[in-house]
């Protein structure tokens, strides 16, 4: 049986619970409280497991045991083919014992780390991927901004903290009045929303007038929408509303129904007005990445400094409110529970598919994330902006997002970033002459790009040819192209980097956009006769070497990153992938000798690419959408 391994998305750290609540055990003073808390099943010991087996109807299900409140989440591992109640400590089956995996280093129990990887959010889960026009499994992940981990619910005995306590044992300190958040500090303006005569502090940030306060407007005479009580308060008491401001679905946030929940947010080109003031707009996904990225995805810039944090102990968790924009910990409303007062904060932008998009502030964990969930609905304050929704770019940041990225790209394939703009680290590539990391034991043969004349070795596996090495094609009229760091001797030992629409050869292609160029196999930038990888030749190459990615790696083009030794390849098959980096729309070059990348095709919104990690020696098939990148190419045979 080939192994499958895939991601759900959702944010199993903070969205707690589902619609359908049963109490059980024998316990009736430990029942009801676990029910109110949105957990599934309360149970009175693991053996109880036994009356409610993890299957396919409780998968996804969430199940406390004992006054501890052990929590364990019903799950299917798809390696071994069963259905497990995976906990922070320990994995049981549904008779309660433990179950041990053969392979320990490959243990379904949940990660435990919350770590960022852009690159590949390794979250395991009980979802299926699933084509008609093709029945193979493999290793899949899907990469999300939320950088979501399969289970991270903390039990009260765990060293890492209490997360899911019951709310009222949290004590949150609170400022007199919503002024108390501000830094002093910072010099506000104010601005006054002509429509119910509320005033609101507002701070300059990176360019462009942000409030600096959550939005509390819930005229509805005005705004229609407000009257289904599609805005609330937290926990329903005026007096919250007045200091953190308002919670709005995503409909209300929006200001239309077709934005309801589920539904798809097509509300054309930002920005977008939503239930902001005239004049005033919804941060787009493009400003929400540059503000979560400002200051390399931490928190604690963004939080106010002495009010509205705390951690799982109930100590103060102060920020540094760096820029003014003293975010708090206003919670949210998920479902019919309101959840998180002073441990996260929340934040609506505006989304074009049926997603409900936002940022999430973790404050002991000191982490932003950009979240799209739609699990169940959800509440969130609202942040207006003044003016257009133009993002502003400078070199004081070290991760901005390109200007390029929501639009259409006829330039050409030469143009390079601002170098004023742009972060170039000094390197010391391992290539040192072109050709080099071919495998002398394999007979390679070659072919000529007739549109430049240019060389390339080539290389059969299981009856296709496939080019040997990255393409180095610079004539593209579509989309950008990079060499690393700007360098084309690094083009020459790498191949060059394409924007996703530049490797598919058309504009519709373009980041943000759904990239629907009909059946596969597609040319794109490739030479005629030859063709871009597929989603499914990905995921037969990756099936071939059981995701070992040695055996693609050659001997050569891979170093060692902060003290991480990278093992030279085996390179069985000769394809002598080697460890190129990529360019990113933060304006940065990363990862030379130690990631490989490669687009593929796949009708989808989001990218769709090769990855290989040099340190992990892992293989495996990526999708990810949080920002634009560039990646380099490989081109196969028509055959």
């Amino acid at each position: 049986m080939k192994r499958i391994v895939l991601e759900k998305k959702f944010i199993a750290a903070l969205l707690l619970g589902t619609a359908f609540l049963a109490g059980c055990g024998d316990d009736d003073d430990f029942a009801p409280v676990a029910r109110d808390r949105g957990y599934d099943y309360a149970l009175t010991s693991t053996k109880e497991f036994a009356d409610y087996p993890c299957n396919d109807v409780r998968e996804g299900r969430e199940a406390v045991v004992g006054r501890d409140k052990e929590s364990y989440y019903c799950q299917f591992d798809y390696r071994d083919s069963v259905y497990i109640w995976a906990g922070y400590d320990d994995t049981l089956t549904a008779t309660g014992k433990e179950f041990v995996r053969s392979d320990a280093s490959s243990s379904s129990r949940a990660s435990s780390s919350s770590e960022d990887d852009d690159y590949s959010s390794s979250s395991r889960s009980s979802s299926s991927y699933s084509s008609s026009s093709s029945s193979s499994s493999s290793s899949y992940y899907r990469s999300s901004s939320s950088i979501s981990i399969y289970v991270q619910r903390y039990s009260s005995s765990n060293a890492r903290g209490t997360i899911y306590k019951e709310k009222d044992e949290y004590v949150v300190k609170w400022p007199e009045s919503k002024d108390g958040f501000l830094n002093p500090e910072i010099e506000y303006g104010t601005m006054t929303d002509p429509r119910d005569g509320k005033t609101y502090k507002t701070v300059e940030f990176h360019g462009q007038i942000w409030m600096a306060e959550n939005l509390n407007f819930a005229d509805s005479t005005i705004n229609p929408l407000l009257k289904e009580g599609k805005s609330v308060c937290f926990k329903n008491e005026e007096s919250n509303c007045e200091l953190l401001g308002r919670l709005y679905s995503r409909m209300a946030a929006m200001n239309t129904s077709s934005c309801d929940y589920k539904m798809s947010c097509n509300l054309g080109s930002d920005p977008i007005q939503g239930v902001c003031p005239s004049g005033w707009h919804l941060p787009t996904r493009l400003e929400m990445e540059d503000l979560a990225y400002f200051n390399g995805r931490s928190a604690q810039w963004l939080m106010s400094t002495k009010y509205g944090w705390v951690d799982d102990t109930n100590a103060v968790l102060p920020g540094t409110n760096t820029h003014g924009l003293s975010f708090v910990g206003s919670g949210y409303l998920y479902g019919t529970s309101f959840e998180a007062h002073g441990l996260y904060g929340f934040m609506w932008h505006s989304g074009q598919d049926n997603e409900q998009n936002y940022l999430v502030i973790q404050g002991q964990q000191n982490h932003l994330l950009i979240h799209d969930y739609n699990a169940l609905e959800v509440y969130l304050p609202v942040r207006c902006i003044k003016g257009d929704g133009i993002p502003v770019f400078s070199s004081s940041s070290s991760a901005l997002s390109s200007s390029s990225s929501s639009s259409v790209s006829s330039s050409s394939s030469s143009v390079q970033p601002s170098s004023s703009s742009q972060i170039i680290k000094k390197v010391n590539p391992s290539l040192k002459e072109k050709g080099e990391q071919f495998n002398p034991s394999i007979d390679y043969g070659t072919m000529t790009d007739p549109r430049d004349g240019k060389t390339y070795r080539t290389v059969k596996v299981e009856g296709q040819t496939w080019m040997a090495e990255n393409l180095n094609y610079a004539g593209n009229e579509i989309g950008k192209s990079y060499c690393f760091n700007n360098d084309e001797e690094l083009c020459e030992l790498y191949g060059r980097f394409y924007s996703r629409d530049a490797a598919m050869n058309s504009s519709i292609c373009t980041f943000g956009s759904t990239c629907s160029l009909g059946s596969d196999p597609i040319q794109g930038v490739c030479p005629s006769g030859w063709h871009i990888p597929s989603f499914f030749e990905a995921l037969d190459l990756v099936d071939l070497v059981d995701s070992n990615a040695s055996l693609l790696m050659s001997a050569k083009g891979w170093g060692i990153e902060d003290s991480i030794h990278i093992d030279p390849g085996s390179d069985t098959y000769g394809l002598s992938f080697v460890g190129s980096g990529a360019y990113d729309s933060k304006f940065n070059f990363y990862d030379l000798d130690t990631h490989a990348f490669m687009w593929l095709y796949q009708q989808s919104y989001e990218m769709c690419y090769l990855l290989i990690r040099g340190e992990a020696n892992e293989a495996y098939v990526n999708i990810f959408k949080d920002y634009e990148a560039n990646y380099p190419v490989r081109c196969i045979k028509d055959e």
